[in-house]
């Protein structure tokens, strides 16, 4: 089943591409279950996949199991290879990037600013993948400022106070 995994991967992956979603999910579910026999359920390929299906289940709007599967693959890659890693900063992107669709930007935020920080220090200022992370970022701090001009109280039409 080993040999099974690449194809698997690349049918799931065409699968999600063409809007397929229960289909690539299935794909997924099955390289999961390969990777978690052949290298335990805190491998880093689990993590890798676990991810993948956060993904799925976001654009799916399965939110819970997108947070979920993409907990699980933070948890994984931080404990192997530390916070301050590319895997780690997408899996924190992605979750960061559900909290956004899920309607809670403060909870995004800590995972996106990290995910942006390391991106930056690792793949370089200039980088395609640190410039797709602060264009998330603005996304998310105009989202915060928008909601916090709305729920501020209207400026009082009162004299100020000498």
């Amino acid at each position: 089943e080993v040999r099974q995994a690449d194809p698997l991967l690349n049918l799931a992956t065409l699968s999600q591409a063409t809007g397929k979603l229960a289909d690539a999910e299935s794909l997924l579910l099955r390289l999961l279950a390969i990777h978690d026999a052949r290298k335990g359920v805190d491998s880093l390929e689990s993590a890798d996949v676990h991810n993948r299906l956060g993904v799925l289940y976001s654009q799916a709007k399965a939110l819970p199991k997108a947070d979920e599967s993409l907990r699980k693959s933070l948890q994984i890659r931080e404990k192997k290879l530390g916070a301050n890693t590319l895997p780690v900063a997408e899996s924190a992107m992605n979750l960061g990037l559900l909290m956004m669709q899920a309607g809670k930007p403060l909870d995004a935020l800590p995972l996106m600013r990290h995910a942006t920080a390391v991106t930056q220090v690792l793949a370089g200022h200039q980088s395609e993948l640190t410039k797709a992370r602060w264009v998330h970022l603005e996304r998310l701090y105009s989202t915060i400022l928008q909601q916090g001009a709305q729920e501020s109280p209207p400026a009082s039409g009162g004299q100020s106070r000498r």
